[in-house]
């Protein structure tokens, strides 16, 4: 079904097929763009280098804050790029040119080289080898079995549980994967912004060997836009219903606010709001549909919910649970 008949199709599609259909959808943006391209350039580099050419370039880090899309962002362009799907070579072998990974935590040098191997399916039977020679392992498993991409997300656990000397090894082995002789191994790395660590520190090699995109959290006034196609683009397009709210409820603006800019948390809600709408068999989506959704999700007094009343500019949602703390007694003498 195409996007363009899904708004006059809703009616008549069942509650589960609207709000299945909504849980699929992703909603692309400017950064969706830009790390496409990136994307389509390690796929030209990895060609060069095949052919004695290349840059040095062969790594590209993701980052942003949690929930702002980037895991799902990555799952779609993934999908999308030919050069990353399975095929079958000239003898009928199934051949995996891309590989994807969570890295463990905690993430050391060593764990995380372990975790490949499984994904790779190779066991390392000698449990005392070597660091460098499970590196080598390692590396002659990503070029037998001719794996020419590696994404790791959150990579950031390489560096909030680890001493410096381990973030250091976790470094010198990243760069070796990025240099296997006669394999061009490109790597894609994504996590929050504490990931800036790892590209920043040691001897500058990785920071050298890598294209780094941010993912930057929407803000009232600038991103107005933005959040106005996304409740277009779910609400009416996608979902079939009519907005229930006037301009001047500012709901781009308490969007923005209650999803702390986070663009995937800005979505959810919109579909939940969305869902809330369908299950009541009502046409319109409503700001008190957006205010049971937060009020569900972050469990704030009522005058702390966004989507209540005139002075919700004033709101911090990192304080919604403020009114449970209870005071530290003092100390008898």
């Amino acid at each position: 079904m195409t996007d363009a008949s899904i708004a006059m199709s809703a009616p008549i599609m069942s509650t589960s097929d609207r709000k299945l259909h909504l849980h699929k959808l992703y909603l692309r943006y400017a950064k969706y763009h830009e790390v496409s391209e990136h994307l389509d350039g390690m796929i030209r580099n990895a060609k060069a280098c095949r052919e004695g050419g290349g840059f040095k370039e062969r790594a590209l880090f993701v980052i942003g804050e949690s929930n702002t899309g980037k895991s799902r962002m990555l799952e779609e362009l993934f999908r999308e790029k030919a050069n990353f799907q399975p095929y079958q070579d000239e003898e009928g072998e199934w051949v995996r040119p891309m590989i994807s990974i969570e890295a463990p935590s905690p993430c050391s040098s060593r764990e995380l080289a372990l975790k490949i191997l499984k994904e790779l399916g190779a066991v390392v039977r000698n449990k005392r080898i070597s660091n460098p020679e499970l590196y080598d392992f390692l590396k002659d498993q990503l070029r037998d079995q001719r794996v020419e991409y590696l994404h790791i997300d959150e990579m950031q656990d390489t560096v909030l549980h680890n001493t410096e000397f381990a973030i250091k090894s976790v470094q010198s082995d990243v760069k070796s994967l990025l240099q296997i002789k006669n394999w061009p191994l490109h790597a894609i790395f994504s996590g929050v912004t504490d990931l800036e660590k790892f590209i920043q520190g040691g001897d500058g090699q990785i920071g050298n060997r890598s294209n780094t995109v941010r993912l930057e959290l929407l803000k009232d006034p600038r991103d107005l836009r933005a959040a106005e196609q996304i409740l277009s683009n779910i609400v009416v397009k996608h979902a079939g219903l009519e907005p229930g709210w006037a301009e001047k409820d500012e709901l781009p603006a308490r969007l923005i606010l209650a999803g702390q800019g986070r663009f995937g948390t800005i979505c959810d809600d919109v579909k939940k709001a969305c869902f809330a709408a369908i299950d009541a068999d009502r046409s319109k989506v409503t700001l008190s549909d957006f205010e049971a959704v937060y009020q569900v999700r972050k469990a704030c007094l009522r005058e702390d919910n966004p989507f209540r009343g005139n002075k919700w500019r004033d709101i911090v949602p990192q304080n919604a649970l403020a009114d449970l703390r209870k005071p530290v007694a003092k100390r008898k003498k």
